[in-house]
């Protein structure tokens, strides 16, 4: 997990950021009349009374909101290796930060959709020297 932070914010300057940090900052986080999901994901690792605040947009729009200094966010790993105009991407060096996730699937699927994104997957873990299992 990265925090989304405008260039020119002060937690900007720091190599790694950890939530107390967050104290004071407006926090968006996507939020979707149908779905609270990021909101409380992001609660349950920063703790109560983070103050989030919800936004039904995209995530370059929220990166647009960050780059002009209203306000902070997190991201992955992923989206940080992406620039963006005007944010800095900083590491939080929380035991919680890290989200690992687990992929399974029917070996006898004949989905194309399933077939690209394994390859990329694949491809992907193979760049950074991470070991993908076949099946």
């Amino acid at each position: 997990m990265v925090a989304a932070v405008a260039q020119d914010h002060t937690l900007a300057s720091r190599d790694v950021l950890k939530w107390t940090d967050f104290h004071g900052e407006t926090i968006y986080v996507q939020d979707w009349a149908q779905s609270h999901a990021m909101r409380e994901f992001y609660a349950s690792m920063m703790g109560v009374g983070m103050p989030l605040h919800p936004i039904s947009a995209s995530k370059q729009t929220v990166f647009s909101l960050v780059a002009t200094g209203f306000g902070v966010t997190l991201a992955q790993q992923s989206q940080a290796e992406a620039s963006f105009p005007g944010v800095a991407f900083r590491k939080v060096d929380e035991t919680n930060a890290r989200v690992e996730f687990s992929l399974a699937w029917s070996p006898q699927s004949e989905c194309a959709v399933i077939g690209r994104f394994l390859a990329s997957m694949r491809a992907s873990a193979a760049d950074k020297g991470v070991g993908a299992s076949a099946s």
